[in-house]
């Protein structure tokens, strides 16, 4: 089951001011990407939290600009540069800027422990 904006305002009310367009895009991007395989019956949940945490990187200028956001940044002899390669990973240290992206990680970590219960020995 994929969530909606309704469902992640109930868990994140102050992301009420947040473009229609930006909630759209970042709503079909959560949707498509969080696999009802892995997630089970915590798909909903997982997709209202991973939203949530995108929309308040995108939302929150203080916590955006702490890494990778900003790719140069000149001011006299200081010079400052932040980038991430295409090829890396979100990492947990990402999920963790914020509550939203830590819950999410919980999730996902529990859908991990119950799938690894299931993995006969061999």
């Amino acid at each position: 089951m994929a969530t909606t904006q309704a469902n992640v305002l109930l868990i994140a009310p102050e992301l009420i001011g947040i473009d229609q367009d930006i909630w759209d895009l970042i709503l079909a991007d959560v949707n498509r990407h969080v696999s009802s395989v892995t997630f089970g019956e915590f798909t909903e949940e997982a997709c209202r939290y991973l939203a949530a945490h995108y929309l308040t990187l995108q939302s929150d200028k203080s916590i955006n600009s702490a890494s990778g956001a900003l790719v140069k940044d000149k001011v006299g002899d200081v010079f400052r540069e932040y980038s991430r390669s295409s090829n890396e990973r979100y990492s947990e240290a990402d999920y963790n800027r914020t509550g939203y992206g830590k819950t999410f990680l919980s999730i996902r970590r529990k859908v991990a422990i119950k799938f690894k219960a299931y993995v006969p020995d061999r």
